[in-house]
């Protein structure tokens, strides 16, 4: 496990998922999001520096914004 996906095994759900095997359990951990970021994160993708990550996330959470958006747009239409 990399620094990036270490950060985001202690945070996530307040560290809930971070227990044994992370990396092992990911296809049994129950959480598709953090399979997401953890795999997003991980040196088999290139995510070699704080900026490439940061960069990720940054793009991530704007889709998952614009994913929102359009569920509270439809809810008001």
């Amino acid at each position: 496990m990399n620094e990036f996906q270490r950060v985001i095994a202690e945070s996530y759900e307040g560290g809930e998922l971070n227990h044994g095997d992370v990396l092992g359990d990911l296809d049994t951990c129950g959480d598709g999001l953090f399979k997401f970021l953890m795999i997003e994160m991980s040196d088999s993708e290139d995510c070699d520096g704080f900026i490439t990550a940061i960069g990720r996330l940054t793009t991530i959470a704007g889709q998952i914004n614009e994913v929102k958006e359009a569920m509270i747009k439809r809810r008001g239409a």
